[in-house]
Parts: C-alpha cells; sequence; structure tokens
C-alpha cells in the first residue's frame, strides 16, 4: 500500500481542514484500504455514491461502501483524490488499470476520462481539452451546490467567511 501513501497523505490533509465537519462516509477495499470521506464530495464525482445518499433514511448518520475484490487501494485512492484536489497526482500506465476499476465501480465518469487521456497518449489535441485540476474543482464544486440545492447530502455543514450554513439549500433570489 506505500504506493497509494502519499495520494492518501495528501487528501487527509484536505479533508481534514477547518472548512469541513467529520467525515461520514467509510469507503473500504478488501485489501484491507478504508478512507473515511465526506459524502457530498465524493457524490461529485460518483454517481454510486451520488445514489446511495439519494436512498440513504435520513437517521443515517454513515454510510459505508465496501468494494468488491476487483477494487485496490490504490484506485480508490486516485478517485478520492480527485474528488478533493481535483487532479490524480499518480496516475500512470502501472496504475491505470486498477484507477480504471476503481472508476467503474464508483461510476466515476470523470476519473475515466482522465485514465482514457493518459492511456491514448495525450495527443495533442486531448492534451488542449484535458481539464485542468483548478477546473476539475470548479466541476466538483458545482455539482455539489446541485446536490445541495436538490437537498442531496443536507446535513453538510458548510463554514464560510465566519458564516456557518447547516443543510438549506442556497438562497439565490436577489433582494432589492
Amino acid at each position: 500500500m506505500n504506493h497509494c501513501k502519499g495520494t492518501i497523505d495528501k487528501v487527509t490533509q484536505v479533508r481534514s481542514s477547518r472548512f469541513w465537519r467529520s467525515p461520514e462516509q467509510i469507503l473500504s477495499t478488501e485489501d484491507g484500504l478504508s478512507l473515511h470521506v465526506h459524502s457530498l464530495v465524493m457524490a461529485a464525482v460518483s454517481s454510486v455514491i451520488q445514489q446511495k445518499l439519494q436512498e440513504r433514511d435520513g437517521g443515517e448518520k454513515e454510510i459505508s461502501l465496501i468494494l468488491g475484490p476487483e477494487v485496490n487501494g490504490s484506485g480508490l485512492a486516485a478517485a478520492v483524490e480527485l474528488a478533493y484536489t481535483g487532479a490524480i497526482s499518480n496516475l500512470n500506465k502501472e496504475n491505470m488499470t486498477q484507477i480504471q476499476t476503481a472508476a467503474v465501480s464508483l461510476g466515476a465518469q470523470r476519473v475515466m476520462e482522465l485514465v482514457k487521456v493518459e492511456e491514448d497518449g495525450g495527443n495533442k489535441q486531448e492534451k488542449r481539452t484535458k481539464i485542468s485540476a483548478e477546473e476539475q474543482m470548479k466541476v466538483n464544486l458545482q455539482s455539489m451546490q446541485d446536490l445541495w440545492a436538490k437537498r442531496v447530502g443536507c446535513d453538510v455543514e458548510l463554514v464560510a467567511e465566519g458564516a456557518v450554513f447547516f443543510g438549506k439549500a442556497p438562497n439565490t433570489a436577489k433582494h432589492d
């Protein structure tokens, strides 16, 4: 598991920033990796987690998802890294299959797209259209906002500029 330790450490730093409350979802692989993540953040990249959030009973405080034996820790860590940082720092030909397998299991389309660009050798056209980490984060944040507006993941507490917001859809109405 040493090959994904750097990625996990980086994600842990982002996850434990003061802007987030404690993670409420546990993602586990059969090879022994368990990651505590924020379900809304992961739902921004994973259709499987998004569906689990929509089906969740309001009383459930924690969701566990144990992925099949085909998914290893390295692949899962890459998907989590994309959700939290907008990038997959260790995507290469050696771990491409593991990352792709995790992406398929999670329904993580954007992870699959990044793998495809790497797999195809990243020709000039693909490199021009490849989305930067900053753009990936904008997509993640927009997805989280959309889910929040639909009251999916409404148990989320957001802290911004000293204000705390609890599970209410953002008010976009203009005030005179």
